[in-house]
């Protein structure tokens, strides 16, 4: 199985990563501590070189060392290898940039202008904005012509609409109350009682 020593560039900050891997380097991100970092904060926005192609590892380290000296990967601002590139491990881990990684980075972005053509919202303004509200109180009122605008639509929306009770009146007259000449008598109101309890029993037995 072949090896490949391969250098990748990142399209945006213009930063580099000699490398070593037995996968397909161009889908293989890299394994660099500081490169791998680079690209959680910059993206996979990177172009791939394979520079050897060797049979052995005793043929990738030879090589390796030799391109590490030639790009000088370790103190070059350009490259992001802590250690040249030897196919023997990757450095330590850590969860911050080094100092002299973030001195890389700033020197490969100066003169690139970032988010060219967006103003900030509040560029040329002084002071805190003055809220919508301010100075008033109480409830908005709508003016006369914006009342009359609403009551034209209103007309409009409602046409053809009928109301369920138009035209129909109601009096008393006819209305006869249920109850109208019965009257109840004490003995009779506590029959009705009695009676009403013994058929609530009888549901509830049932």
């Amino acid at each position: 199985m072949p090896i490949y020593l391969y250098l990748k560039t990142h399209q945006v900050t213009g930063l580099k990563y000699l490398g070593k891997t037995k996968k397909d380097p161009y889908k293989y991100k890299g394994s660099g501590v500081e490169w791998k970092k680079h690209l959680r904060v910059y993206g996979n926005d990177v172009a791939t070189e394979v520079i050897r192609e060797c049979a052995t590892d005793e043929e990738l380290s030879k090589w390796g060392k030799y391109y590490s000296v030639i790009f000088d990967v370790v103190n070059s601002p350009e490259f992001l290898n802590r250690i040249p590139e030897t196919g023997i491990g990757h450095g330590c881990l850590g969860n911050k940039h080094s100092e002299e990684t973030k001195q890389k980075i700033s020197e490969a972005n100066k003169g690139k202008v970032r988010n060219k053509g967006n103003v900030p919202w509040n560029k040329g303004k002084k002071g805190l904005q003055v809220p919508w509200n301010k100075g008033k109180t109480g409830f908005l009122t709508h003016s006369e012509e914006t009342k009359r605008k609403i009551g034209e639509a209103s007309k409009v929306r409602n046409k053809g609409n009928v109301p369920w009770n138009k035209g129909k009146s109601y009096t008393l007259e006819g209305n006869v109350p249920w109850n109208k000449g019965k009257s109840y008598t004490l003995e009779g109101k506590r029959r009705r009682g009695k009676d009403k309890g013994k058929t609530r029993r009888k549901k509830l037995n049932a």
